[in-house]
């Protein structure tokens, strides 16, 4: 994801307090519904699912942001019923200075980031509703506000301090975030280098066993890789 420019942060922030307008305390929410090419079946859910998932912890009639690639609006129609729901096309009249369709993605994350966005409910395995809680928390969003809408094992996994893992797309991690006001420490402990032969890929999974005999083994080639080596020299 490429840094925001001015013009992207000034349209973000008017539509931010256009949606504050139409909203009840001045706070709304916003969901990243992605549609589109997913591949992934598990979250590609109906709007019903949406619908009744969102009502989970958002009010009935409060203002929701929605950040999608579904292009048919008549998709929507069971959560436009429960909620306001309003679309970045919503607003074109505050996007005029915006001369980059490609910006408008980046609005759409600000807009979801923002202060008076009271909670964000993201597509897994989605990197662009992952940014969007790493943005949160920069902006000091606490992680509960932060939610997936499928599947439900998913649906609160922000909310729980775990060291990243493989595979590590699929969501955003704590780790990006947390300690970043913190000065670094004045000495770091050395970190151990994995032999050339072993890739993250080797890595286990959440509670999966750690290689440590294939470890040993590549360590090993390499060491007498150098011997050999020395040996010719």
């Amino acid at each position: 994801m490429s840094h925001p420019f001015p013009a992207q942060v000034c349209a973000a922030g008017r539509v931010s307090r256009a949606l504050a307008a139409f909203a009840a305390g001045g706070s709304y929410s916003a969901a990243h519904i992605r549609r589109g090419e997913l591949q992934y079946v598990s979250v590609r859910i109906s709007a019903d699912e949406w619908n009744a998932t969102l009502s989970e912890w958002v009010a009935p009639r409060e203002v929701l942001f929605v950040l999608t690639d579904e292009a048919d609006r008549a998709w929507f129609a069971p959560i436009e019923r429960r909620f306001r729901v309003f679309y970045l096309a919503d607003f074109e009249h505050l996007l005029a200075d915006l001369d980059d369709p490609n910006a408008r993605g980046m609005v759409e994350q600000l807009v979801a980031s923002a202060p008076n966005c009271r909670t964000f409910t993201g597509t897994f395995f989605s990197t662009f509703s992952s940014y969007v809680a790493r943005l949160r928390a920069y902006y000091g969003h606490a992680e509960t506000t932060f939610f997936y809408a499928a599947p439900p094992v998913k649906k609160r996994v922000l909310h729980e301090a775990v060291a990243p893992h493989y595979p590590f797309f699929n969501r955003e991690w704590p780790l990006a975030w947390e300690g970043m006001d913190k000065p670094a420490p004045v000495a770091r402990a050395p970190r151990p280098r994995l032999p050339d032969d072993l890739g993250i890929l080797d890595l286990p999974p959440e509670g999966g066993a750690y290689p440590t005999a294939k470890v040993k083994a590549a360590q090993e080639k390499e060491r007498l890789a150098k011997e050999r080596a020395a040996n010719k020299g």
